[in-house]
């Protein structure tokens, strides 16, 4: 695909366990999605030529969730912060937060990264809403590296300051 573009989006939406590359990290979140996406793109195996097509269910998830990435710069993190009520926001932030002092002051060596299963899930989508499962979220901070959790850190802060 070449010059990806989003035309149309449906109002149905399904949920999905994002992760990516770009967080890695064994975190995952549920993000609710279109259910149909349609993208006009040039198709480079195809001399170029215009393409516009539909597409529905896990090929719309993962096509939305790459050109949300590549096109709009945002990642799954993103989109879930700007999604979650203002108060579990809040609360990831501090829980991130405090992992990050606890570790400078016990002087805590770097956390290796893995992004291998198990995979946790930090937010759940209840009654269609993003919820921050903190439970979950406190077991895992542990095993993230403190560069992810300062970057998710200041994904978080970013973001509650345009709130």
């Amino acid at each position: 695909m070449v010059n990806p573009v989003i035309t149309e989006v449906s109002q149905e939406t399904q949920n999905f366990n994002h992760g990516c590359l770009s967080v890695p990290c064994p975190n995952r979140c549920a993000v609710t999605s279109p259910m149909t996406i349609r993208v006009t793109y040039l198709d480079p195996l195809d001399e170029m030529r215009e393409h516009d097509v539909n597409y529905t269910g896990t090929d719309a998830v993962v096509l939305w969730h790459e050109l949300t990435h590549i096109v709009s710069g945002k990642t799954y993190m993103d989109v879930t912060f700007e999604a979650l009520p203002v108060n579990d926001l809040l609360q990831f932030y501090k829980l991130i937060n405090n992992e990050l002092r606890l570790r400078k002051t016990t002087a805590q060596k770097n956390i290796p990264e893995l992004t291998v299963p198990p995979f946790h899930f930090s937010v759940r989508i209840d009654n269609g809403v993003p919820r921050l499962d903190s439970k979950v979220l406190e077991e895992i901070i542990p095993k993230i590296s403190d560069e992810t959790l300062m970057g998710l850190s200041n994904q978080a802060h970013c973001v509650l300051k345009s709130r």
